[in-house]
């Protein structure tokens, strides 16, 4: 054997024990990392959940296909550029290995329409498969090629897929929760999401409250290394006792209580750890958005005024602590008992507005094009005032958790005008000392502030 022949061999036998050995390397891998290759993993935010002017990522959740001209109307004069909406495995395939997209493509249609883009929940077991929630590797695996086909079909929709809801609930996850069963599933999903679209966007867990412990076993298990986003939905226990006025019988310490479990600004310390807990386990240089996909307030136990007060301070929390996205639950009132808590959670009643319609109607209004920069320090901690601007022009959002009082504004700009919480002028009668509520007030300047701003995230 000539010595160029002998070295020849040499070489392929290196090159055959090199990749073995680095096939055996990748299968010993934990199962996410094995995914790395197929899911392209890149180290920006996905272009679907980037931050950007107002309305984008304002949102409502919806129970519906085929809205009514009402529904359609209302929606499109809201503002807001994002629904979700269920999308359910059993209402897509009735019979084995054959699926039905006309009600989803009646609502794609629909939002594409009026410019809104659709972020759509893959949720729920199929009895075809398993009476229970996906616990099998049959039951992933015709999962699996059950929204690959969808996400091929919707490709370059602008869809934003969301697998399950709530799965920490054993309401949603049955019989129980199972962190195990419920990773199992998003390591068969995303991967045939991105088959059937590579630019697709995928978010998970949808998650009730923020339950930081769950949320670490999913982190542990790859969850960052597979989404684009976590999603959340940071839910107040019911503390308020029903009252039509902001501040119920029972005094101070009552309304601490209130104000410590119930009000939007108690999410801000869970927000702060989540972010310090996704920062921990997300890969070296990769950024994963955080969404609020679900958050609401019910009106059998608070007033409708409140409701309204508390949905724009949501929204202005939530994009004070990073989130990309902030979804409204729910659009339109779902049953007809006023003291039932799931039938009233909406912005609409029998087909009419509540305040937290107009108050979000508002919101975008007032702050269309504009960015949030930041919130400014104006002396008490309970006080908040939220900067936005468009580059030319500023506007300040403010509110307070303490009885209404007047702040003094030492921030290099003056207010020339004042909107309330649902849209209606109010009377500037001391231009550098704004009174606050507990409602949102807009406030225009004549110029950008020169103080800066503080974010969360």
């Amino acid at each position: 054997m000539s010595l160029r022949l002998l070295v020849a061999s040499a070489i392929i036998i290196c090159l055959m024990v090199s990749c073995a050995a680095t096939e055996k390397a990748a299968m010993t891998q934990p199962p996410e990392r094995q995914f790395a290759s197929v899911i392209r993993i890149k180290p920006e935010v996905h272009p679907a959940l980037a931050s950007g002017p107002i309305p984008r990522g304002f949102g409502v959740n919806i129970h519906f296909t085929h809205g009514s001209a009402r529904d359609l109307e209302l929606m499109k004069a809201s503002g807001i550029e994002m629904i979700r909406m269920d999308f359910t495995w059993t209402a897509i395939e009735r019979e084995k290995g054959k699926y039905d997209f006309a009600a989803c493509d009646q609502l794609l249609n629909d939002m594409d329409a009026m410019g809104i883009r659709c972020l759509m929940v893959i949720d729920y077991g199929n009895s075809l498969y398993e009476e229970a929630s996906p616990s099998r590797e049959e039951t992933r695996a015709a999962y699996a090629r059950m929204v690959e086909d969808a996400a091929r079909r919707y490709r370059g929709r602008n869809v934003i897929w969301e697998v399950w809801n709530e799965p920490n609930l054993p309401r949603f996850w049955q019989p129980i929760q199972n962190v195990d069963d419920y990773m199992a599933l998003v390591k068969a999903l995303v991967p045939a999401i991105r088959r059937g679209d590579p630019d697709s966007c995928v978010v998970a867990p949808a998650c009730s409250g923020i339950a930081l412990g769950w949320l670490e076993e999913c982190f542990k298990r790859g969850m960052l290394e597979l989404v684009d986003g976590v999603s959340v939905h940071p839910y107040r226990g019911i503390f308020y006792t029903p009252a039509r006025n902001f501040f119920p019988k029972g005094g101070e310490s009552r309304r601490k209580l209130n104000e410590e479990r119930l009000a939007p600004e108690s999410t801000i310390s869970e927000y702060r750890a989540l972010n310090e807990l996704m920062a921990k386990y997300k890969p070296d240089g990769r950024k994963v958005a955080l969404l609020c996909g679900e958050w609401g307030y019910s009106t059998a136990w608070m007033s409708w005024e409140m409701q309204g007060a508390y949905m724009a301070r949501s929204w202005l929390v939530n994009q004070y602590c990073g989130a990309t996205v902030s979804i409204w639950y729910d659009w339109v009132d779902d049953g007809p008992d006023p003291k039932a808590t799931e039938d009233n959670f909406g912005t609409i009643n029998k087909g009419n507005p509540k305040p937290a319609y107009r108050a979000m109607h508002n919101l975008i209004a007032q702050l269309k094009g504009y960015r949030f920069v930041g919130r400014i320090p104006v002396g008490a901690s309970r006080d908040y005032a939220m900067l936005y601007s468009d580059g030319a022009k500023a506007k300040l959002v403010v509110w307070t958790l303490d009885v209404p009082h007047r702040i003094k504004l030492d921030i290099g700009a003056n207010v020339t005008g004042a909107i309330d919480y649902i849209g209606r002028r109010i009377a500037i009668k001391d231009a550098t000392n704004p009174l606050l509520s507990e409602e949102p007030r807009y406030l225009e300047l004549d110029a950008i502030p020169s103080v800066q701003g503080e974010r969360l995230l």
